[in-house]
């Protein structure tokens, strides 16, 4: 299996957010059944269990429930995200449509990191602060791969998993918390 980098990917947004000075972080996905974004989430979990003042807030997108209530439920809890990592640029995009149409400013007083690095990131303003995904190279590993098996270099009976890393690409719609005077 050749994967891209779900875990390690959700472990580097949560550093990047957390070294920006955000504490109140929401991971914004859809249903629970893509492997991949439950994956960013424990990879988000993971490194804000080292920073007891920072809180993870799983917003998930249902059908029923837009962002924009998912967010006012939240508020009403007394909980005001200052970043939201989403699971897929085309969330993101849909956060920061959202978030503008509730007059907050990006980044000032909200960050939005999307993940994939899909051709959208780049047409929306701010642009898209994302993950790439290494497509090429994942691409390559694969037929590499499927090379080694079938000149019989690796077993076909041995189990393999191989992530290709992909890059936070940093862009106008991620800043420093906004600190109230």
């Amino acid at each position: 299996i050749v994967t891209g980098p779900d875990h390690e990917a959700g472990a580097a947004v949560a550093k990047f957010l957390v070294e920006l000075g955000h504490r109140e972080i929401a991971y914004v996905h859809g249903a629970p059944r893509y492997r991949g974004r439950i994956e960013r989430l424990y990879g988000v979990r993971e490194v804000l269990e080292r920073y007891p003042e920072a809180r993870l807030h799983d917003m998930r997108f249902e059908p029923e429930l837009t962002f924009t209530q998912s967010l006012k439920a939240l508020r009403t809890e007394g909980v005001n995200p200052t970043a939201f990592f989403c699971a897929h640029d085309g969330l993101a995009v849909t956060v920061v449509s959202e978030l503008l149409r509730l007059g907050l400013r990006i980044p000032e007083d909200a960050t939005v990191v999307g993940f994939g690095d899909f051709s959208t990131a780049t047409q929306i303003s701010p642009h898209l602060t994302t993950v790439t995904l290494p497509g090429q190279e994942m691409g390559a590993c694969c037929v590499r791969l499927l090379d080694d098996r079938l000149k019989e270099r690796i077993p076909a009976d041995q189990p393999l998993r191989i992530t290709v890393a992909g890059s936070l690409i940093r862009r106008a719609s991620s800043g420093p918390v906004r600190i109230e005077a």
